[in-house]
């Protein structure tokens, strides 16, 4: 089952900025993806690129998930109010995704029933999900956890992203990260992160049966919501690493 996503940043940088994300979603579409994942740091002129992106959404039938570099905790534990703006645009964009970060749980702190009660609210179809970030703090296996384990308890409707990667930055190690977090995954984006010349960088997946990307391939279910986040360059390219990506997912399934 093929539920790929192509993140808009898998793209190069200065071409988003001279063509703007609308430009790209019929590359995405044309490699016969399932969706893609929207980047708010990428906009250039949101309320502007709205007026044609989302037409053209509607028209590819791609599923959409929205990320936007926000915090849903801030430094003092409280709720960032920055969540109603981003999903407002969500809803406007007609995203079935929101990809936020954790920020600063604090579990003696932070008012989950505020924010339960305010997504309880919330006549939408948009989803919200917490992905492992790069900070010691949003992307620390216990605070995810702990996170997670309270919002089960009062049944908060929050999923995870669970990015294959970024363990790489906070020095977390993915295996106890898929150990305690599966659970709440509704979301993996894959990746391979390598050191080179002293600095991480990210990287395309390796076609070697003994990658460290297959690891959550093999536990995750092959339906799952599934995103390459490395550097892409074409359809022939997304179209192999879709079939890498399922391929994967078919061979965990027939294993079970």
């Amino acid at each position: 089952m093929n539920r790929v996503i192509v993140p808009m940043n898998a793209f190069h940088h200065q071409d988003l900025s001279r063509k703007g994300q609308e430009a790209f979603l019929s590359i995405i579409a044309d490699a016969d993806a399932y969706g893609v994942e929207l980047r708010r740091e990428l906009w250039m002129n949101f309320r502007e690129e709205l007026k044609t992106l989302k037409p053209k959404l509607k028209k590819l039938n791609l599923f959409v998930v929205y990320s936007a570099p926000v915090e849903l905790w801030e430094k003092d534990g409280a709720l960032n109010p920055q969540l109603e703006t981003v999903f407002r645009e969500a809803e406007e964009l007609g995203a079935q995704r929101l990809k936020l970060s954790l920020g600063h749980f604090d579990a003696d702190h932070s008012d989950l029933a505020q924010l339960k009660d305010w997504l309880d609210k919330q006549a939408s179809e948009v989803n919200v999900l917490i992905e492992n970030d790069q900070t010691l703090y949003g992307g620390n296996i216990e605070n995810l956890n702990r996170f997670f384990t309270a919002a089960q308890k009062i049944g908060l409707p929050v999923g995870m992203t669970f990015d294959t990667g970024n363990w790489s930055f906070t020095g977390e190690v993915m295996e106890q990260a898929l150990a305690k977090l599966s659970d709440y995954v509704d979301y993996v984006h894959f990746k391979e992160v390598k050191e080179r010349q002293g600095e991480l960088v990210t990287l395309p997946l390796s076609e070697e049966p003994a990658s460290s990307w297959r690891k959550p391939a093999q536990v995750f279910p092959e339906s799952m919501h599934k995103a390459l986040e490395f550097p892409l360059k074409d359809t022939n390219e997304i179209r192999k690493y879709i079939s890498l990506v399922s391929e994967a997912g078919a061979e965990s399934e027939e294993n079970v």
